[in-house]
């Protein structure tokens, strides 16, 4: 069995990051009355564009090897999502002014875990969250669970309970963690020729975006 890919947060030092929901819906058709009727269902997928900085001579070296282990749309690997409007569970945000990161190859300091303080059902799309006091979630906020991607997206409700989309796929036990530092996603490259990069005699790899698809499981 092949390994699964991680891909480490260095390699993925942007300038912009955009994550995207992907709903799969279609139109019904137009009635007489002049309303268009859409249909959907619960399936969606995320799409995450990076736009990387210039990338240093040690990330532009290996860079091209982790993007043909991807073997274009093939295989799926775990993306980091770092950045610090994901979720305000820092000490600090950045070490620097110019967005310098640690040595550890993060922007920031993390204070403890977040985790599901009941079972929840295949299904559900509300869960009680326990946070460390004083930073709890936000809607808008994301949060991973075996490698799918999920956002709260209403105001936590009494005792913390927290509306999130897209609805959590499979059964948990009460006490799972939750990853928030940061946000890990399972994903493939959107196209086959996405993160090529562009070397330079004497100069650094050349600014690029690297897009990755991933669809809810």
């Amino acid at each position: 069995m092949t390994a699964l890919l991680e891909w480490p947060v260095r390699l993925l030092r942007h300038t912009k990051l955009t994550v995207a929901p992907e709903p799969f819906t279609r139109s019904a058709g137009v009635s007489l009355s002049g309303r268009e009727q859409i249909v959907g269902s619960l399936a969606m997928r995320w799409r995450l564009d990076f736009d990387l900085a210039a990338a240093p001579p040690e990330i532009a070296r290996e860079w091209p090897g982790w993007v043909t282990a991807m073997q274009g749309r093939l295989r799926r690997a775990l993306i980091p999502l770092d950045h610090h409007l994901l979720y305000d569970l820092r000490d600090a945000m950045e070490p620097y002014s110019d967005g310098d990161f640690f040595a550890d190859g993060t922007g920031f300091i993390y204070r403890g875990a977040v985790t599901f303080t009941e079972v929840l059902a295949a299904g559900a799309a509300s869960a009680l969250i326990e946070t460390p006091p004083g930073h709890p979630l936000r809607i808008g906020d994301y949060f991973s669970l075996r490698g799918n991607l999920h956002q709260i997206i209403a105001p936590g409700r009494t005792g913390d309970v927290y509306p999130v989309w897209p609805p959590i796929p499979a059964s948990v036990e009460a006490g799972t963690e939750i990853e928030t530092k940061p946000p890990r996603i399972l994903a493939r490259l959107a196209e086959d020729d996405s993160g090529a990069l562009a070397l330079a005699f004497g100069r650094w790899g050349d600014p690029t975006r690297v897009s990755f698809i991933s669809e809810i499981r």
